[in-house]
């Protein structure tokens, strides 16, 4: 079954986050009409809300749940993880006048890079960075656009029994550029798509 990322125009919604009245979550996840585009919820797993051509939320989601009190059938997603590192890129969808429709679904294929299996993992979110740490040790830094991140590493000691000489941190850092590493992201980056 081929994984959907949902592109939502939030144009009419978006000032109210703006505002303070609602969340980003509030305005991104719900509440669609997919069955008129024929998109099938259960094969969404991330939605990225767009406003003036940009992306200003994107979500990994789950859950999708039907929501009541509508004359025609609507859906409201459940975040699983905020990928604050897309934010501020150009939408992979660009809405024309006349565009009658506020969803789209682009098949996750189609975007670059592939989106990361964040299930079973240790993650933490903190200032729009997410940590994310794989069952085997590894881990995985989200940055927001155009950030750079520092990266140290402790040392491996054979004669210390749990792997880290005391004493602190004796390996060189290295400081990477994230958006130039934006096509080996492990979550879709839009970036190239639509026009300005």
């Amino acid at each position: 079954m081929e994984e959907l990322a949902l592109v939502v125009n939030v144009r009419n919604r978006w000032p109210e986050v703006q505002r303070g009245e609602a969340t980003a979550q509030d305005v991104a996840l719900g509440d669609w009409n997919l069955e008129t585009r024929k998109i099938d919820p259960g094969r969404v797993v991330c939605v990225y809300a767009a406003h003036q051509k940009r992306i200003v939320a994107a979500f990994a989601v789950t859950n999708p749940q039907t929501v009541p009190g509508y004359p025609e059938p609507r859906v409201r997603f459940q975040a699983r993880l905020r990928l604050s590192h897309l934010e501020g890129q150009t939408s992979p969808h660009i809405w024309q006048r006349g565009e009658r429709y506020p969803v789209i679904a682009i098949p996750l294929d189609e975007l670059p890079g592939d989106l990361a299996d964040f299930e079973g993992k240790e993650h933490v979110e903190l200032a729009g960075y997410t940590l994310c740490v794989h069952p085997d040790g590894n881990a995985t830094v989200l940055a927001p656009a155009g950030r750079t991140v520092s990266v140290r590493s402790l040392p491996e000691d054979s004669d210390n029994a749990g792997g880290i000489r005391p004493g602190g941190i004796t390996k060189t850092s290295a400081t990477i550029d994230v958006s130039a590493l934006s096509d080996r992201a492990r979550v879709p980056t839009p970036t190239g798509y639509g026009h300005e």
